[in-house]
């Protein structure tokens, strides 16, 4: 009976999202509103429909969004609220997780790391009344805004392993397909965007920028695969955080034989675009995320992949232009006299410490980006810039109290991630788990380790966010495991008590 009635309401709620949709498809085509405006609107009524119908599938849709970013705005990304596919289907699902919550009495969970972040979101927010770039500093405020309510949104929808599974698998398959298509333009795109040109409507689904930033080295300009995003640095970050769960599932996780010859060409897609990047930093972070993973035997290395990644090595090398990847793959231009990136890098932490000093206990506000040019002697300082090291940044911006909660939450996040693998070891349960939790401790030290040259957390960084909430509720979870565990009575035996 019970499941007649399941399918009645199924059946009944499929009539309605289906004909609602249709509906609205005649009626905006009456209107005479374009037939791709009218399609996008009606495929974006019936995902919500689905969503508010069950939570879990905004969850889905919103992990297989991650890597989008560029891809899917809808704004100009120099808009003062940059409006995105992905932060619409994120609010939908926010907005059908409460109603669920309200509905149905489920206890909604915060913790200590939420509360540090809000925090930090606060006073991030007071800082619009003292900084020098409003409007930055709103673009800022409105980005980590939308980190909270992501970080909460995945606290409260995942409640099992099984669910944290799917949602990386997920994040990992659409990175591939991004891969694939900056492949593709990489070898047979007529178009290189320049920098001035990201973010412009027009030139949304080029995946590969023409950077002349290092004018010393090349006059022409060197060829970066950006991906969905809107810099190489970006990308490259996007895609070493996947590395770690592709070890995971490579090496790890119980897949068939199939899957893992998937698996292990995507990551071969991805280790392509990591080069493709052209950047020398995403390159050592990801041989160092690589080691970290061997060293922690998360990945291990047969000889039969071995050997496939080298015969399919050689097949590519044929297409790879070298002179355009020299830039990466020349050991000396890893120096500092070969690296006038490094040098003019050196000359922003200079200029930030001098700034610090001077704003050293609420900062210069979230996003300031008019601080630093003021401190820049060089004739080709630009008009507006950060300092380029996330420690640096994060100092400058909120002084000594903002820097502190930030980096309380980012390592008690990664504390979370030891401890839980910890607990679940002794208690000789989920090696699965204690797997994945391992894979998360090596994306969040190796954006640790990213933010040394860069302001990473500054960054679309949905994938973090996703490791993040995931380790909260992985840690939660180990904790409930062990109380239960000693509130269990020894069990008796024929010779007495077990130990």
């Amino acid at each position: 009976m019970q499941a007649v009635v399941r399918r009645i309401k199924f059946d009944f709620l499929t009539a309605l999202v289906g004909g609602t949709a249709a509906g609205l498809a005649i009626f905006l085509v009456a209107t005479q509103i374009s037939p791709k405006l009218a399609v996008l609107a009606t495929v974006g009524l019936g995902a919500t429909a689905v969503i508010l119908i069950n939570p879990l599938w905004g969850y889905y849709l919103t992990a297989l969004l991650i890597p989008v970013e560029r891809f899917g705005r809808l704004t100009e990304d120099t808009s003062e609220f940059t409006v995105s596919i992905m932060r619409m289907v994120g609010l939908v699902t926010l907005g059908a997780l409460l109603l669920h919550a309200a509905i149905r009495k489920w206890r909604v969970r915060f913790g200590v790391a939420f509360w540090l972040y809000s925090t930090y979101t606060l006073l991030a927010i007071v800082s619009l009344t003292y900084t020098t770039d409003f409007y930055g500093t709103v673009r800022a405020c409105g980005q980590i805004v939308g980190n909270l309510l992501f970080f909460f949104l995945i606290l409260n929808i995942v409640n099992d392993f099984k669910l944290a599974r799917r949602g990386v698998i997920l994040w990992l398959a659409a990175t591939t397909v991004i891969a694939l298509y900056t492949t593709f333009d990489w070898h047979f795109g007529k178009e290189r965007i320049v920098e001035s040109a990201i973010g412009a409507a027009g030139t949304r689904f080029q995946a590969v920028h023409l950077d002349s930033s290092e004018w010393e080295e090349s006059l022409t300009g060197v060829w970066r695969a950006i991906g969905s995003t809107s810099h190489s640095a970006v990308y490259g970050i996007n895609l070493i955080l996947t590395l770690p769960f592709f070890a995971f599932f490579l090496s790890r996780g119980h897949l068939s034989r199939h899957w893992r010859i998937v698996l292990f060409l995507s990551l071969l897609v991805v280790l392509y675009n990591i080069l493709l990047t052209n950047t020398r930093s995403v390159m050592l972070v990801a041989m160092l995320v690589l080691i970290l993973s061997l060293v922690r035997r998360l990945l291990v290395v047969r000889f039969s992949a071995v050997l496939s990644a080298l015969v399919l090595a050689v097949i590519a090398l044929p297409f790879v232009n070298y002179p355009i990847l020299q830039r990466v793959l020349e050991l000396r231009n890893y120096t500092y006299r070969r690296s006038s990136t490094l040098r003019l890098r050196l000359s922003y932490w200079d200029a930030g410490l001098r700034v610090a000093e001077n704003s050293w206990l609420f900062g210069i506000g979230v996003g300031n980006k008019n601080e630093i040019p003021r401190y820049l002697k060089h004739a080709r300082a630009p008009e507006q810039t950060t300092v380029h090291n996330e420690y640096l940044q994060t100092f400058m911006e909120l002084g000594i109290i903002g820097w502190l909660t930030h980096f309380a939450f980012v390592f008690l996040l990664l504390l979370y991630g030891i401890l839980a693998v910890r607990i679940l070891r002794s208690l000789n349960v989920e090696p699965e788990q204690q797997w994945f939790l391992t894979a998360c401790q090596i994306a969040m030290i190796a954006v640790l380790v990213y933010g040394v040259q860069c302001d990473v957390f500054r960054f679309p960084l949905k994938g973090w966010w996703l490791v993040a909430g995931l380790t909260c509720i992985l840690h939660e979870q180990a904790w409930l495991r062990l109380r239960e565990s000693r509130r269990q009575p020894p069990q008796a035996s024929g010779e007495g008590a077990a130990v």
